[in-house]
């Protein structure tokens, strides 16, 4: 419990810091986001004072930031320009990204730490140079490459998926992009495993399990595999966030609208709140995360627990 204290106490910090950070960068940049609105119309410098003053665009940085945050205690994320809370916008595209994140990190779990695990065992055979192989292309190819691929073969020709929309719902709508995003997070969770079960398997635990009779079996599941799973599980929980913000270009791939699209209409409309909002909640997530990983850690290795409470 003093741990767990101890690791949320570090993340309150954490989270007014990068909050700032990001509020800062978006309404800094150059430029009236209230003249954008109104495009090449026309506008009284009545009217222009009124919308500012509205949207305190006129009071100091740290003033509109500590504003916002009062707002957050409360669960308002603000309000966009043309005068629509921002959770309001979001509130159904949060669903479709969330879906589609949590597709891809099933993917990524499953297969590539199933993958790492032949890897590993095998290694130097021809399922470990295959694992190799394959993970190094999936790296090296744009995202854009791979879910255009993957939705002409495996979508309209194969016809084994839908090619784009969100129809037929969860999980049907959401395997074929979830496989897409999630492929590139999946090639390092296979690296990840593979290395680390590679290097606990020369340990001096192992060489003493086995020569007391243990199976094969019990002794790569129970002891290596669990002791290999510590990197392994820091890289999956700070993913889940990357797999929400970077989902941007998969969902313009297969037409989702999820929020990397609103994000994306938003920065180029100059909707700063919306943009502030969207990743207000994201830097909610990888703290939530991170702190997840760090209790996991606890469970997966009591020594890491000790030596931090």
């Amino acid at each position: 419990m003093r741990y767990a204290a101890h690791r949320l106490a570090q993340a309150v910090p954490v989270f007014f810091a990068t909050t700032f950070v990001i509020y800062a960068m978006v309404f800094v940049l150059p430029g009236d986001p209230i003249l954008a609105l109104a495009g090449d119309k026309p506008v009284p410098d009545q009217v222009l004072d009124v919308m500012r003053e509205h949207y305190h665009l006129g009071d100091p940085l740290l003033v509109q930031y500590g504003r916002y945050m009062l707002g957050l205690l409360h669960g308002d994320l603000g309000e966009t320009f043309t005068g629509q809370p921002v959770s309001e916008l979001l509130q159904d595209r949060w669903g479709v990204t969330a879906q589609l994140a949590t597709t891809a990190w099933i993917f990524e779990l499953a297969v590539g730490v199933g993958l790492g695990v032949v890897a590993g065992v095998r290694k130097g055979g021809i399922a470990d140079t295959a694992v190799l192989a394959g993970t190094t292309f999936v790296i090296a190819a744009p995202v854009f490459v791979v879910g255009y691929t993957a939705q002409i073969v495996l979508g309209l020709n194969l016809g084994l998926f839908p090619t784009a929309g969100t129809d037929e719902g969860w999980p049907g709508s959401y395997l074929l992009p979830g496989m897409v995003l999630g492929s590139f997070g999946l090639a390092y969770v296979a690296r990840l495993t593979r290395t680390a079960l590679v290097e606990n398997l020369r340990s001096d635990y192992v060489r003493t399990a086995t020569a007391k009779g243990l199976r094969r079996r019990r002794v790569v599941g129970l002891h290596a595999l669990r002791n290999s799973l510590i990197p392994v599980v820091t890289f999956l929980g700070v993913d889940f966030g990357n797999l929400m913000a970077g989902a941007v270009v998969t969902e313009g791939i297969f037409n989702l609208p999820g929020i990397g699209q609103q994000v994306f209409q938003s920065i180029q409309l100059q909707e700063g709140p919306v943009v502030v909002g969207v990743t207000t909640v994201l830097v909610m997530i990888f703290i939530v995360a991170n702190l997840a990983v760090d209790l996991l850690y606890g469970l997966l290795d009591p020594r890491i627990r000790r030596a931090r409470a």
